[in-house]
């Protein structure tokens, strides 16, 4: 269905919009697996990743793999685009719509129901801590955190195959383009880019808050990856990570116009190019522009140090709270938070989050992660985790929750 259906559809509430069950970034994999000339059982999920049909399976397939492009920011573009896409699809994210979360359920094909990762930031019952998987890392206060030992040695994820295993055992090769940053994150890393090739030949903390030299970096890495690729049956998945620029900036007007103009003459150039290639546009989640309240902020800080009521730091994912209380102080805390967030958010008991739909009417194992009282973003005003930031993410806004599928 359209984007406006689609939104239709997924609509809860004010500041509220569900994921969908078929249009959904956890049917990406078998999507990609299907052009590499798999099977392709659900034809609901076909028909709403291909709403024009598919004549050709791909010979060889490039991933733009975009991190936090909303497909409203696509929209507001695509009439300028000079490479048109063969098919325009929008899609959910994950609840949280983060990129752990997400790129998880992308490369994994399953909802974060069975990955069970709830957010960067969790209760881990191997260590009875909360942990950050993307610094491997335990916390010990809201603030403070100590090294995990041995990282890639505990469960985390899915068992499930992941994309690049299972293109693999279509006599695929697939390579994973990325900074050397995200192929640092052992824990979450380990699992996440099983089956693949990696190729980071690159870290320039920089060009994470440059547009130009950050797309340089990645498109040129493509470019030179292809160049030795002389067969079929390759998949070059290219990671562009825009997710710190966009926290910082809010993504301006003119890095919107230089990254989509990059973009349309980097695929225009590929299609002109003598191996052929399908090459496929794709993003984990949006992130919306906040407008903190400070007073609410200055409040919900000085309450979440409070020794007496909590037995764990605070987890979640930016603008989504799991919150961890003493099993005598849960009705307490939420009152607590109800109060001082007031209509900026849904403070929820963790029962009512698993009776809701946000993780798809789905089972939710080792639900402990997610913490006794859980506090959701409905407004640009809530104290998020990164409330200094210009733009952030996590919960389920129009801006956060829709993403564009593009093939090309």
């Amino acid at each position: 269905m359209n984007y406006e259906s689609l939104k239709a559809k997924c609509y809860a509430s004010p500041g509220i919009f569900y994921p969908d069950n078929t249009q959904n970034i956890a049917n990406i994999k078998q999507t990609l697996v299907y052009l590499a000339g798999g099977d392709y059982p659900e034809l609901s999920v076909r028909e709403s990743f291909f709403p024009q049909g598919v004549n050709n399976r791909a010979q060889n397939i490039i991933v733009l793999a975009i991190d936090s492009v909303s497909y409203k920011i696509f929209h507001a573009f695509h009439n300028k685009l000079t490479a048109v896409p063969s098919v325009t699809t929008a899609l959910t994210s994950t609840f949280p719509s983060t990129s752990v979360v997400s790129w998880s359920s992308i490369i994994q094909g399953v909802a974060p129901t069975e990955h069970a990762i709830y957010g960067p930031v969790f209760y881990h019952e191997e260590f009875n801590r909360v942990i950050t998987i993307l610094r491997d890392a335990i916390y010990v206060t809201n603030w403070d955190k100590v090294p995990i030992p041995n990282p890639c040695q505990y469960s985390l994820g899915s068992p499930t195959p992941t994309l690049f295993e299972e293109l693999a055992t279509l006599g695929w090769t697939s390579y994973f383009l990325c900074d050397r940053g995200l192929a640092g994150a052992k824990s979450w890393a380990y699992r996440y880019l099983a089956g693949a090739k990696v190729v980071a030949n690159f870290f320039d903390i920089q060009c994470y808050f440059d547009i130009k030299r950050l797309l340089a970096k990645c498109l040129d890495l493509t470019e030179q990856v292809i160049g030795q690729i002389n067969n079929s049956g390759n998949l070059v998945w290219t990671f562009i990570n825009l997710d710190p620029l966009v926290h910082e900036t809010g993504f301006t007007q003119s890095d919107q116009e230089y990254f989509w103009s990059t973009i349309s003459l980097f695929i225009n150039r590929i299609s002109s190019h003598s191996k052929p290639f399908t090459i496929v546009l794709l993003s984990d989640h949006g992130q919306i522009t906040q407008e903190v309240d400070r007073e609410c902020v200055s409040k919900f800080n000085e309450l979440v140090d409070n020794p007496n009521l909590f037995r764990l730091p605070f987890g979640g994912a930016g603008r989504v709270r799991w919150v961890y209380p003493k099993s005598n102080k849960v009705d307490t805390v939420y009152k607590l938070f109800t109060s001082i967030i007031g209509e900026y958010g849904k403070v929820m008991y963790r029962a009512d989050l698993e009776n809701s739909v946000f993780f798809l009417n789905l089972p939710i194992p080792k639900k402990t992660r997610l913490g006794e009282v859980v506090m959701i973003a409905t407004s640009p005003r809530f104290p998020s985790f990164g409330h200094t930031l210009r733009a952030e993410h996590g919960s389920a806004s129009e801006d956060e929750m829709f993403v564009p599928f593009l093939v090309f």
